[in-house]
């Protein structure tokens, strides 16, 4: 008789780079329970020695490390897998390591200690980013993932970096009302609202945009709820 193919589901492929045996412990119990096949290695060495070698689609990856920095292992991840979700960890708080950390190819940097909740909304949103497509439409409005420009029947214009994280998630839910946490988590990778006005002027700025290009798509904000956007 022929063998029939496996019905099974391809298991999901996460890296986890960390030299600390508790942290690495808890991230792969968490990710396994996830549902996730969980590789580990504890070196830039043998990061870098797995890379490739695995279809990675997730990585967690510690800022500092025995041998050297973890940005190496995520430039060549990076490299080796365009689409996969990096997030790097870090004990250090200072700019300069969440700079070289997303300048490397991380997709999001997160502070030690993190919460399990935390750690799973974070690379859920990263995922949501890359499994988006090339382009996203509502009603005239039409946004280019690769050259982040947002283009309608009135002509087209760029977007900087968040303008275009903030809008691509609203894009990628039309006429879904987003809470304002829901936003600032997806693109600012806070898991508090830190009282400040990033989210409205960010908002405020790709409503001038959307507005100059497209005659049908607006952005709208629900009382107490949140923001969506609308095609007319």
């Amino acid at each position: 008789m022929p063998v029939l193919p496996s019905s099974q589901p391809v298991p999901m492929e996460a890296l986890v780079v960390d030299d600390d045996p508790s942290v690495v412990a808890w991230i792969t119990q968490l990710l396994s329970e996830d549902g996730w096949q969980v590789h580990v290695a504890t070196s830039v060495r043998a990061a870098l020695a797995m890379i490739g070698n695995v279809p990675i689609q997730v990585a967690i990856v510690d800022f500092e490390l025995p041998d050297g920095r973890g940005t190496e292992a995520v430039q060549s991840l990076r490299l080796a897998a365009p689409d996969a979700a990096i997030l790097m960890l870090s004990g250090y708080t200072d700019d300069d390591a969440v700079v070289n950390g997303l300048m490397a190819g991380a997709d999001d940097f997160m502070h030690k200690p993190v919460s399990a909740t935390v750690l799973r909304a974070r690379i859920a949103a990263v995922m949501r980013r890359h499994t988006l497509p090339d382009r996203l439409a509502v009603g005239d409005l039409q946004l280019d993932r690769q050259s982040r420009r947002l283009a309608g029947v009135n002509g087209e214009v760029q977007l900087t970096g968040k303008e275009y994280q903030l809008l691509a998630t609203l894009m990628s839910r039309p006429g879904e009302v987003l809470a304002r946490s829901t936003l600032l988590a997806d693109v600012w990778g806070y898991d508090f609202d830190p009282g400040t006005s990033v989210l409205d002027v960010a908002l405020s700025r790709i409503r001038q945009k959307v507005a100059s290009v497209s005659a049908q798509s607006t952005i709208v904000s629900v009382r107490n709820v949140g923001v969506q956007i609308t095609a007319n």
